[in-house]
């Protein structure tokens, strides 16, 4: 068994480690450690020295508590816009989702194009609230007023799956 180490009073980021704490049989050290934020967290001493575990929990709660705050993901600057948590999707951002896949990988869809800024998803939100409001609930989704142009400002509404059907290409009602 490797050799313990001290590791009380030692500061990991937002973390310093009080005192070690009661671990099951066989397994690492861990220990408990107070957050600048005031909070406590009992830590596996591997993770406090690799840097896997900076805080208790408050920083990644920060990180995603600013909403309309930018961070990095990837290599892009992305913004942050609270519509997209998986417990509590709106469904515009749903509608978007949806939208930018048909756009990127149906062939028909593909040809007909979408308007460049609606890939962000806070143009695309703003300008749907501006010309078509807020999804109006259960059973509506984006339409394409004229199939033969793609996802642009102008050519989409809220509508039915009835309206929807109506407006195919190969519909006979179609106008």
């Amino acid at each position: 068994m490797p050799k313990l180490i001290d590791m009380t009073g030692r500061r990991f980021d937002r973390l310093t480690v009080v005192c070690r704490a009661k671990s099951r049989a066989g397994r690492t050290s861990v220990w408990l450690c107070h957050c600048d934020c005031g909070g406590n967290a009992i830590v596996l001493g591997a993770n406090l020295r690799r840097g896997n575990t900076r805080s208790c929990g408050c920083l990644q709660r920060e990180r995603t508590s600013h909403v309309n705050s930018t961070v990095m993901i990837g290599n892009a600057n992305r913004r942050v816009h609270g519509h997209a948590i998986q417990s509590n999707r709106t469904r515009e951002y749903e509608t978007w989702l949806h939208m930018r896949r048909r756009v990127t990988e149906l062939p028909r869809y593909i040809e007909r194009g979408i308007h460049e800024p609606w890939l962000d998803f806070t143009v695309f939100l703003n300008d749907i609230l501006k010309e078509a409001g807020p999804h109006p609930g259960k059973g509506w989704s984006i339409d394409r007023i004229d199939n033969d142009r793609g996802y642009y400002p102008g050519n989409v509404r809220w509508a039915t799956m009835k309206t929807q059907n109506n407006n195919k290409s190969n519909s006979r009602k179609r106008k």
